[in-house]
C-alpha cells in the first residue's frame, strides 16, 4: 500500500499518553503494517534498525505499545494493529468488488 489515511484528531488523542519516541516507533510500526499489507515479523534487530535505536530500547517501545493497547503480537509472533488490518481488509474488499463488477461488466457506485 502506497499511502494509508491518518486521523489527526484521533492520532493525537490515541499517542497523548505516549512520549514522542514511543509515538515515533508506533507510527514506524504502522509503516512496515500498511508497507507489507499484514502483521509484519517480530526482530529485534530489525526493529532497532528501523527505529534508529538499540534492540534493547526496540523491545522497550514495544512492550510498552503492547501494555498500551496500541498494538498485539500475534500466535506466530508477528506485530499487527486492528485498525491497520480493518483498514487494509476494507481495501481488499473494495479491489474484489471493483475487479468482480468489470469482469461482470456492470457499474460501480460507491456508498
Amino acid at each position: 500500500m502506497r499511502f494509508f489515511k491518518l486521523d489527526l484528531a484521533a492520532w493525537r488523542e490515541g499517542v497523548a499518553m505516549l512520549t514522542l519516541a514511543e509515538q515515533g516507533a508506533y507510527f514506524t510500526i504502522l509503516v512496515e503494517i500498511y508497507r507489507a499489507e499484514r502483521p509484519v515479523r517480530y526482530s529485534l534487530a530489525q526493529w532497532g534498525r528501523v527505529m534508529g535505536c538499540s534492540k534493547a530500547r526496540a523491545h522497550e517501545h514495544i512492550e510498552t505499545l503492547i501494555a498500551a493497547g496500541k498494538i498485539y503480537r500475534d500466535d506466530l509472533g508477528a506485530i499487527g494493529n486492528d485498525r491497520a488490518l480493518a483498514e487494509l481488509k476494507a481495501v481488499e474488499t473494495s479491489k474484489l468488488i471493483k475487479a468482480t463488477a468489470r469482469s461482470l461488466r456492470l457499474p460501480f457506485r460507491r456508498h
